[in-house]
């Protein structure tokens, strides 16, 4: 089975809002039994460095999945937007969510 979704976090601290992320994911995990997973690995356009603070925030992020993802023993898969955007054929930067 293949699926999709969004976790929303609202506290204002990194930190909480990291370990609430490790939380659902985990629960998501044994929840659905999954044993594999594919997500969107982080990029920074060395042409566009106002977004330092955004790319830290996600670099956090990845860190913390391919880290649960390792003590799992679950295979993951990081895979820039571009390479999933084509392989969907997904065109623009505006779609439905």
């Amino acid at each position: 089975m293949e699926d999709f979704g969004k976790i929303d976090l609202d506290n204002p601290d990194v930190g909480i809002r990291l370990n609430q992320l490790r939380d659902q994911i985990t629960k998501l995990i044994l929840d659905f039994d999954i044993d594999e997973v594919a997500f969107e690995d982080i990029y920074m356009d060395g042409q566009k460095i106002n977004n330092v603070s955004t790319f830290k925030v996600l670099a956090e992020v990845f860190g913390v999945c391919d880290e649960l993802f390792t003590e799992l023993k679950i295979k993951h898969t990081a895979v820039l937007a571009g390479t999933w955007k084509s392989t969907l054929g997904i065109k623009g930067k505006t779609r439905p969510e």
